[in-house]
């Protein structure tokens, strides 16, 4: 696919991009998975937050967010991971990633992935976790060689099995 790009979303163009990804959520996410504006605007404040953009000729076609482990601190599972609080910035929790339907399955997820895995990196992070859908972003991350660690079913009431996992960056 041509012209795909990929930009780091910022407190500078959040305004700017700020009403495609929330109804990119809107689209692909039940209400109670959906993140609010807030939400977006917390993590993006962070300094040691990865959001990430996926445009195709200028439309945001996909994103994908993470942040510290520990600042997901009312996710109850997360704190019960041996990892949270071992050392600030040591995990970064990937919280959602989004790909407009008509995009799925044409590698626009691998890509958002990998990129945000080199910017894990890049950032000092020794390991990546998150909860992921069964069948849908568990096989991606499965890909880059992520570790099912424990499934939850009916994730935040959603029907669905979700899964927590776990990719080690030390050795990629």
């Amino acid at each position: 696919m041509t012209g795909l790009s990929i930009c780091e979303i910022t407190r500078r163009n959040w305004p700017e991009v700020r009403r495609d990804i929330i109804r990119l959520d809107e689209k692909v996410f039940p209400l109670n998975l959906q993140w609010s504006n807030k939400s977006f605007i917390r993590v993006i404040n962070d300094p040691r937050h990865i959001a990430l953009i996926l445009k195709l000729n200028n439309v945001i076609i996909g994103d994908v967010f993470g942040e510290p482990i520990e600042l997901d601190k009312w996710v109850k599972e997360l704190t019960a991971d041996p990892d949270f609080g071992k050392g600030e910035g040591e995990v970064v929790e990937l919280c959602s990633i989004v790909v407009d339907p008509q995009y799925q399955h044409q590698g626009c997820g691998h890509m958002l992935v990998q990129e945000f895995i080199r910017w894990a990196k890049r950032l000092g992070y020794k390991k990546l976790s998150g909860f992921f859908r069964e069948g849908v972003s568990l096989p991606l991350i499965e890909k880059f060689g992520a570790k099912r660690i424990k499934p939850y079913e009916d994730w935040a009431e959603t029907g669905e099995t979700y899964w927590y996992a776990k990719l080690d960056l030390t050795d990629k």
